[in-house]
């Protein structure tokens, strides 16, 4: 399995999974069940997604940080880079699929979370069988991309509302 191949594969099981979160969202924050059980990723409520414009602009931002993240990782041919990007997801689907759990009920993105989860955990079993890595690295790098994006998910809900106003503005 190839650094790109590895790189591809986990760009594009993201972008599954936030397809999902995409195209629900709304709707679940809608429901009775957001507001009966709110649950970490929508306790912000319309705040933090006050479209599914936004929802999407906020995640292709994701999406780009991400991209910029494996073009770096597959030019300086650093594999545990990647890695430690799929480990931080998996943390992040692992979270979705407590949440879910704990509310009895599938909330947005949680049934792509249990399926792009075991894939995930597939495609790095795969890549270490064949090319074995540094764990320090990989511990450095998830422990990088815990915070890059965590850091950037805090930031893109703060600036939601003046995204709303960029969106809903911009060809006026």
């Amino acid at each position: 399995m190839s650094i790109s191949f590895l790189a591809f594969t986990a760009i594009s099981l993201f972008m599954i999974h936030e397809f999902d979160e995409i195209i629900f969202i709304r709707s679940w924050l809608k429901s009775e069940k957001s507001r009966s059980r709110p649950n970490l990723w929508t306790r912000g409520g319309s705040k933090s997604y006050p479209s599914t414009a936004v929802i999407a602009f906020e995640i292709a931002e994701e999406f780009t940080l991400i991209f910029l993240l494996c073009l770096l990782g597959i030019w300086l041919n650093l594999p545990g880079l990647l890695a430690g990007f799929i480990i931080a997801n998996i943390i992040h689907l692992a979270s979705h699929i407590t949440d879910s759990l704990r509310a009895k009920f599938f909330t947005p993105g949680s049934p792509t979370a249990l399926i792009t989860f075991i894939l995930n955990l597939t495609l790095l079993f795969k890549f270490f069988q064949a090319h074995p890595q540094p764990w320090g690295m990989i511990a450095f790098s998830s422990l990088i991309s815990l915070i890059v994006f965590g850091v950037n998910l805090l930031l893109i809900h703060r600036l939601a509302k003046p995204l709303e106003y960029f969106v809903e503005n911009i060809y006026q």
